[in-house]
């Protein structure tokens, strides 16, 4: 009898525990559009968009940021700052911007999770000519007081990482004479 309470108690245990660390969730695309880019040039051309590096979530393991999600994050935000007349998905666009996830620098655990995201920043001419290429390292920190689960806070910092790393790279890109 004390052997089956104590295998029960253990199985309790076990599922408050997964119960309290939930499972990882991917990176809400939506969430990763900065709400504001300070914008220098508006350009009338269009771009075309690829993604390339990220991650899909594996829900037992860590919260990651997937190519796709990058992607459709970078054309909203695209859209909403203006920067280019159009974003389109074809090889017939004015310029080609190529974005790659190198890495997220990712805690294993704590209260507060910084992840910091390594990004490279392509922009090329439909030609192929390139005119401009730059690395960004962008962090953001998640607190306690944001999510109370840990995969929920490092999900958190991918999203704010990835919303940072968008941001600048808007910004520089529209810094550019094109």
């Amino acid at each position: 009898m004390k052997h089956h309470i104590r295998t029960i108690g253990s199985l309790l245990c076990a599922f408050s525990a997964a119960y309290l660390a939930g499972c990882a969730a991917p990176a809400d695309p939506a969430a990763m559009v900065p709400a504001h880019a300070s914008v220098c040039h508006k350009f009338n051309h269009s771009v075309g968009l690829s993604v390339t590096g990220g991650q899909n979530t594996n829900p037992m393991w860590t919260s990651q940021v997937s190519s796709e999600d990058f992607r459709q994050a970078l054309e909203m935000s695209l859209q909403r700052s203006g920067v280019f007349s159009r974003v389109i998905n074809n090889a017939g666009a004015d310029y080609q911007l190529s974005v790659m996830l190198v890495r997220l620098k990712q805690p294993l655990a704590g209260f507060d999770m910084t992840v910091t995201a390594e990004v490279t920043w392509k922009l090329t001419t439909n030609s192929g000519r390139v005119v401009w290429e730059q690395t960004t390292n962008q962090s953001y920190t998640a607190k306690m007081g944001d999510a109370f689960a840990g995969v929920n806070r490092l999900r958190l910092a991918n999203e704010g990482a990835i919303r940072e790393s968008i941001r600048v790279g808007i910004e520089r890109i529209s810094e550019l004479s094109l």
